[in-house]
């Protein structure tokens, strides 16, 4: 009997798929709980996103191994002791319970926005920025729950993917401003 021979045709796909990935680094370890998926051209951004909605639906979501850090977003568990100085803050923080949930979150999103060249240097600020917001938005207001923020933040994913697609999607040169005007329009 030949390797693979008696299985299915998705059971040989995950097979090669599996043999053929490297072993990950630590970092990515959350990653290696996601089922190998064979597709002969690559997912679009839509079907990432309906992807990313079923994980959300389906909790506990996967975790990333530490907080996200990047686009002017910082997201942990723990507030900083010392308030940001100035008036414009560095960084949009959110702070919640489910910081590692949400930061695998972020980096799912920006595979999928990536992946179809979506953002960009001056864009990911926007991006990113909106939906740190729509996360704080709904730990303020909404629910606290690791769903309940995930939503949130897929939501402005959907929305923002939208405005792409309408061609409304615009980048301002100093990014979004940290509060629930961002995404109450």
């Amino acid at each position: 009997m030949r390797e693979g021979e008696g299985l299915s045709q998705e059971e040989q796909c995950a097979a090669r798929f599996r043999s053929s990935v490297p072993p990950r680094a630590p970092a990515q370890e959350f990653r290696e709980q996601e089922p190998a998926v064979c597709v002969s051209t690559p997912m679009t951004t839509i079907d990432q996103l309906r992807r990313l909605l079923k994980a959300v639906n389906d909790l506990p979501a996967p975790s990333a191994s530490r907080g996200w850090t990047g686009a002017g977003v910082e997201i942990k568990s723990e507030a900083d002791a010392a308030p940001a100085s100035g008036w414009f803050p560095d960084r949009i923080q959110v702070v919640t319970a489910h910081a590692l949930q949400l930061s695998w979150l972020f980096e799912s999103l920006r595979d999928a926005f990536y992946a179809e060249g979506r953002l960009d240097g001056s864009s990911k600020h926007d991006f990113f920025g909106r939906l740190a917001t729509a996360a704080n938005h709904a730990l303020l207001l909404d629910d606290r729950t690791a769903r309940g923020v995930c939503a949130a933040t897929l939501r402005q994913a959907f929305a923002i993917y939208r405005e792409m697609e309408e061609g409304r999607f615009e980048a301002s040169c100093v990014g979004p401003i940290n509060d629930a005007s961002a995404i109450l329009h």
